[in-house]
């Protein structure tokens, strides 16, 4: 089970130490070395920006959704999937089911596909996916082409919008 985040400074807090301005938190005052006033806040941490308050580490999407928004959510999504992109139209509310089906292609996977295995004994492609969080067998295909096109329509319908075929989405 994910931890739940740590609750956000006050708006009062961050809006005395940040301004948001089209997907980037540029610093207000100087504050410690190196956040100089008017520069782009934060550091990468495996493809997300953080940023020290008092010494606590605070996802940067998070507080940017929060100063929008005026009330964060218990998961911030990024539509595309570039953890980075902390532009406002690319930040929507999710839950923890959600965010999961927004992943893009794993890097372990083989076949090229989101969802698509070989199976081994029937050298037949198998289609999968978690519904309500349990992971469905959806069939055995002759093709991975066909495998994945048959989970894009599964998706599609179970997923609605955080359908994610294996690839990030421009907006």
């Amino acid at each position: 089970m994910p931890m739940k985040p740590k609750p956000l400074p006050s708006m009062e807090t961050l809006n005395s130490l940040f301004e948001f301005k089209d997907g980037v938190l540029y610093n207000k005052p100087d504050r410690p070395y190196p956040a100089k006033a008017g520069q782009p806040v934060g550091y990468e941490i495996v493809g997300y920006q953080f940023v020290d308050i008092k010494r606590q580490k605070y996802a940067v999407h998070r507080i940017a959704f929060y100063m929008h928004h005026g009330w964060v959510p218990d998961e911030v999504d990024h539509i595309n999937g570039n953890g980075m992109d902390n532009r406002i139209q690319n930040l929507r509310p999710a839950t923890t089911a959600q965010n999961a089906q927004n992943r893009s292609l794993l890097i372990t996977n083989t076949t090229g596909y989101k969802g698509v295995r070989t199976h081994k004994r029937s050298k037949r492609f198998q289609a999968q996916m978690r519904i309500n969080g349990k992971q469905k067998h959806l069939g055995t295909f002759d093709t991975k082409e066909l495998a994945a096109e048959f989970l894009d329509l599964a998706r599609d319908m179970v997923h609605g919008d955080y359908a994610n075929h294996g690839t990030f989405r421009s907006i």
